[in-house]
């Protein structure tokens, strides 16, 4: 297991540009021993409600966002996006309904204020989800947003996590 430092928030000096894609993210909560981590590929840092925020968007049938709406936690974990690549891959590719993702992809979890992180991550941020809602297709302004990404009808909920920690090695 690796050794991670608690990280003051105004010392998180990365662009969350560069960090979100130079990394690959992973979303991972657990309730009631069913454990599981998600690919996120959109989401962003900021604040809401007068505090610092993580933004996750997952597939509305998402298994990992089933388990953050009953657990009300989850941490975003940020890998190194080349080494980790096949992992990566093989993430987006299995549910964690049908096998043992973290088993799978044969990576580490840690926890931290009872909440599950990925130990290979380089960062973690340790959240509360805040808010949980659809994102609603018919609100995008942008066309080449709504036919790029929406072509398909998928559905997508937005998670808000009031973060609570961030960890780095």
């Amino acid at each position: 297991m690796h050794t991670f430092q608690p990280l003051d928030l105004n010392e998180f000096m990365e662009s969350p540009f560069e960090l979100v894609s130079n990394s690959g993210l992973l979303v991972t909560s657990e309730f009631e021993g069913k454990l599981n981590p998600a690919n996120s590929y959109w989401g962003g840092l900021g604040a809401m409600w007068g505090n610092p925020a993580v933004f996750i968007v997952l597939g509305e049938t998402s298994y990992t966002g089933e388990i953050m709406a009953k657990s009300g936690m989850f941490s975003v974990s940020f890998l190194d996006k080349a080494k980790y690549h096949s992992m990566l891959k093989y993430m987006a590719q299995i549910s964690g309904r049908n096998e043992d993702k973290i088993a799978g992809a044969r990576l580490n979890v840690a926890y931290r204020h009872k909440i599950p992180y990925i130990d290979e991550a380089d960062k973690v941020i340790l959240s509360r989800v805040m808010y949980k809602g659809p994102l609603d297709e018919s609100m995008i302004q942008v066309k080449d947003v709504k036919d790029k990404f929406y072509e398909e009808n998928h559905k997508h909920d937005i998670y808000i996590g009031e973060v609570i920690e961030v960890l780095a090695r």
